[in-house]
């Protein structure tokens, strides 16, 4: 996992914007054909960080396959030519395996371009230069058979070095050249049998170039696609983790919703059954506050639950979720709570908001008119005003008896409508100070009745 990461490196410093463009720049690339592709600029350089460690193993493989090979090949030398045993040893067990394992050390870590695109020259070049020495020392056929030997071998790192074109050519430039010039050196052979062996050579190893560079454009269209995939990928999961987050929020209060809280509910009602442990629910509800609503308007009325939302953020220890259950609903779930443990609660019957907005009604009162209260069903109420505070609330006084009956009727109402119920009307009540009855008529001592009688 940390290797394919590492592929990717480069969008870890890049933000929003930046992959956006960086997506720009490879819809560009990739919109032509494949064989036309060619990276610049920034397309480049992320390319080559992110292929080096492939082009690396792949180079240092090849390094030490033939310094094992070129080893076990002086056991062929002696076989062919005993006399070339000494000779095969230093140039073969030693000189080519100390050589090759400079340039694998080239390739340990990154490194300039031309650095790393320098190394095939030099490989291919030792390959011939060994190639050369161990014909001179054989003469006559094996200086032939030596040098073609040594280009077959240096064919194949044409074709493996997965290297920038302009460096395969100069490699392939090297070998031609070093075969011709090591054939025309050669005493035995007429000058034309080197001609026409280096011709025939060039257009074989020739062909080699174009199919490295083809491996290598299929290489870096696969990338940008992969890259182009994971761009697209990580932007998929920021915008789902988003909207899991606004899913699960309420929009109002920024408390998790009810969603939430019957997740988080029935992970911690597992968590805490599986150990025998508890859990504690609050519910918070406002009463009164459709008819704070209702005269003081809706933005008022959002205010008063932003206020209530954040007193409660407040008081909720650690571990505890708050969230609105709906409307002018709250709960609060507190894992390892008691039964009838209310020292969680108390807090937030006595919590003050400090970070309530200021200004909650705005809205001048008219004559007659008495600023209405949203009182929570345990006594504490937010009432609007320059300063909204939280304190106990008694009945809202001022207000005759047939107020508060209108008031239980509206409460009702609205209950049973919330509840899916048809709501009924409640039967007027007159208050006490109206109440008057006739009595029925009792007999005195004289024996006659009074006029009327009253019971208070």
């Amino acid at each position: 996992m940390e290797r394919r990461s590492s592929r990717y490196v480069a969008l870890d410093g890049l933000d929003a914007a930046g992959r956006e463009k960086l997506l720009a720049e490879l819809d560009a690339v990739l919109a032509c054909r494949v064989r036309d592709i060619s990276l610049t600029g920034r397309l480049r350089e992320i390319y080559r960080a992110a292929s080096w460690r492939h082009r690396s193993r792949t180079i240092r493989f090849w390094l030490l396959w033939v310094s094992v090979f070129s080893a076990v090949t002086c056991l062929i030398d002696y076989v062919m030519h005993p006399p070339l045993l000494g000779v095969s040893l230093a140039l073969r067990s030693v000189f080519i395996p100390v050589f090759y394992a400079v340039l694998a050390w080239i390739w340990v870590r990154p490194r300039a371009s031309w650095i790393e695109g320098v190394t095939l020259p030099l490989t291919v070049a030792a390959m011939m230069l060994v190639a050369e020495l161990l014909g001179s020392a054989g003469g006559g056929a094996l200086h032939e058979r030596y040098l073609m030997g040594g280009l077959f071998a240096t064919s194949t790192a044409i074709v493996v070095f997965p290297i920038e074109r302009v460096w395969s050519i100069a490699g392939t430039v090297v070998v031609i050249g070093l075969f011709l010039m090591f054939g025309l050196m050669n005493p035995n052979v007429d000058a034309k049998v080197p001609i026409l062996e280096t011709t025939f050579f060039t257009f074989v190893i020739g062909c080699l170039v174009p199919a490295r560079q083809a491996m290598n454009t299929v290489l870096a269209h696969a990338y940008l696609l992969s890259l182009r995939k994971r761009i697209l990928t990580e932007a998929l999961a920021a915008a789902n983790a988003r909207l899991a987050v606004l899913a699960d929020t309420d929009g109002l209060t920024g408390l998790p919703n009810r969603r939430a809280f019957q997740g988080r509910l029935a992970r911690d009602w597992a968590e805490q059954a599986a150990r025998s442990g508890t859990i504690g629910a609050i519910l918070i509800d406002v009463d009164h506050f459709k008819r704070f609503n209702d005269s003081a308007g809706h933005a008022a009325g959002d205010r008063c639950l932003v206020a209530v939302a954040a007193a409660i953020r407040a008081t909720m220890p650690d571990g505890a979720l708050a969230a609105r259950y709906g409307g002018e609903e709250f709960v609060a779930v507190v894992p390892g709570t008691r039964p009838r443990d209310d020292r969680q609660a108390d807090p937030l019957r006595r919590r003050r908001p400090r970070a309530a907005p200021s200004g909650l009604l705005r809205r001048p009162l008219r004559d007659g008119e008495r600023r209405n209260r949203a009182r929570t069903r345990r006594g504490r109420c937010i009432r609007g005003g320059g300063a909204p505070a939280v304190r106990r609330c008694s009945p809202l006084r001022g207000q005759g008896s047939g107020t508060r009956q209108r008031g239980r009727r509206l409460g009702h109402e609205g209950r049973a409508r919330r509840d899916g119920r048809r709501p009924r009307r409640l039967r007027r009540q007159p208050g006490p100070s109206r109440v008057r009855a006739r009595a029925k008529p009792v007999p005195t001592d004289e024996g006659r009745l009074p006029e009327r009688a009253q019971v208070l």
